[in-house]
């Protein structure tokens, strides 16, 4: 921080000073413009250096934010490893012990039950598990609008019909230096959390073109660079959210899905991606 003046401790002008300002009204113009030019800049360094402030709070919240979603991150793979070794012995003593028993055992149909609730931890442990590491694959310059064409052909095929898919590709949208199973699970991700806020019929609309991020967006985004990006966008007409929850949707674990929709972590890993390739993401 700089030294301030204080200009409470300067006394008041003497009528003796005012006695020696020029006559000339010309010359009177031209003090009054320097002066008011003078205050013009003052007040203009103000301005950036609350901007400033301003911009240095944004960061450091985003950086403590980001700190506790690592931490949880890790703490989570640490406990879902764990998990996954008892997990592996329950199924596969369950597994053995269907084939050993009689196809008309009353066991069969609870073991059954038991072996598919199982099947249902393995998934979640998978979810946990990608949310948790960081991006290991190795990237590769990927042409982004086929890759967008591919899993919108996956989509339609596994949503209900009366769902609509709409997308709406640049054709000069380029490549993206990515994991290309990363980029197809950003998609697949936004795009079936799409489809459950329509629950029966609807529209998904799917674009993505070329955007130019300029300084202001770059500094509300810390891993933003000004310069020539790829910007998808996916947008739907179910329920929407609600503003009270709106700051929540990426954190992991948060959901407001039925238990068989999913565990909260879809969004948490469309974000996850999203910061491993230096992007940023938005609603």
């Amino acid at each position: 921080m700089g030294e301030s003046t204080n200009h409470q401790d300067s006394p008041p002008p003497s009528l003796a000073s005012i006695d020696t300002l020029p006559d000339d009204p010309e010359v009177l113009k031209a003090l009054l413009r320097e002066q008011t030019e003078a205050f013009e800049a003052l007040a203009q360094q103000v301005e950036a250096t609350a901007r400033t402030a301003d911009q240095m709070g944004l960061r450091d919240e985003q950086f403590q934010h980001f700190h506790r979603l690592q931490v949880l991150g890790t703490l989570a793979e640490g406990i879902v490893h764990e998990f996954n070794n008892i997990l592996a012995a329950m199924l596969g003593f369950t597994e053995i012990t269907l084939t050993q028993l009689p196809a008309d055992s009353p066991a069969q149909h609870n073991l059954q039950a038991v072996y598919t609730a199982g099947q249902r931890a393995r998934e979640i442990i998978r979810q946990t598990l990608s949310y948790s590491r960081s991006a290991t694959a190795v990237s590769a310059p990927l042409a982004y609008a086929p890759m967008v064409t591919e899993v919108l052909g996956l989509l339609r095929a596994s949503l209900p019909k009366t769902i609509e898919i709409r997308d709406e590709i640049a054709p000069d949208v380029g490549t993206v230096l990515a994991d290309p199973a990363s980029m197809h699970q950003l998609l697949m991700n936004l795009c079936t959390n799409a489809a459950h806020a329509l629950n029966v019929s609807g529209f998904i609309d799917i674009k993505a073109d070329i955007c130019q991020v300029d300084e202001a967006l770059a500094a509300r985004h810390l891993s933003l660079q000004p310069g020539s990006h790829i910007r998808l966008r996916v947008q739907d007409n179910g329920h929407g959210i609600s503003p009270e929850i709106l700051d929540r949707i990426f954190d992991p674990f948060f959901t407001t899905k039925a238990a068989a929709q999913g565990i909260g972590l879809g969004l948490a890993i469309v974000k996850r991606i999203v910061n491993t390739y230096h992007g940023a993401i938005a609603v």
